[in-house]
């Protein structure tokens, strides 16, 4: 009797061990998965992110993107309706505190080897002013941005949140494109105003063609 219930304790032990080796085999195993998915993350290429046209060599490349976390060696970047892991590099400078950027459209400079963040900086449309201002120099001069309204051979008009805003040409008026007015009408420009309130020059950039995203 006494050896029929030692077998007994015996293969009870026995069951326990396997349900309890079963367990950690699981666990285990959900760790794995956990890094591999982790380490897949990882492995995104972020130059298919960016808008860089040349960001398919090792150079340093940009992501632009709303700032949604950032820590001491990471934040995570929200290009449209995708959400990007990028490591911070030993090196990463950025002129405004993490509290500044959250939420914000900012532009990410890339180490195009490391794939790691060099700097971040707030893009023009996340710093102007109800009337498109985002960035005032010492001589008084200004820089806007907007959505070219009309252009003649006198004046600019583009419109900011505040309303339409028209500035004369200086003598010297220069514009980075050769597109005739007409064909960039409805697009977003850069201007810089003079201390006299004179427009100096138009800039257009390709990459602030691709954030309407951003206004939604």
């Amino acid at each position: 009797m006494k050896h029929f219930k030692t077998a007994i304790v015996l293969c009870g032990l026995a069951v326990f061990s396997m349900i309890t080796a079963c367990g950690s085999g699981a666990q285990e195993d959900g760790g794995n998965q956990k890094t591999a998915e982790t380490a897949d993350r990882k492995k995104v290429d972020l130059r298919k992110y960016s808008l860089d046209q040349d960001s398919r060599t090792e150079d340093d490349f940009d992501l632009i993107g709303k700032l949604i976390h950032a820590e001491d060696d990471q934040m995570t970047l929200k290009i449209k309706d995708r959400e990007l892991i990028i490591p911070k590099s030993k090196h990463f400078k950025s002129e405004e505190d993490h509290d500044d950027l959250i939420g914000k459209l900012i532009q990410v400079e890339v180490d195009g080897k490391t794939q790691e963040a060099e700097e971040a900086e707030l893009m023009p449309q996340a710093k102007a002013d109800e009337n498109g201002v985002y960035e005032r120099e010492a001589d008084g001069g200004q820089k806007v941005i907007g959505t070219l309204v009309s252009e003649s051979d006198h004046d600019v008009t583009i419109q900011t949140e505040a309303g339409d805003k028209t500035y004369q040409k200086a003598s010297g008026y220069e514009r980075d494109i050769a597109e005739a007015p007409e064909k960039l009408k409805g697009r977003t420009v850069r201007l810089e105003i003079q201390k006299d309130g004179k427009v100096e020059s138009l800039d257009f950039e390709a990459e602030d063609q691709k954030l309407d995203w951003y206004k939604e």
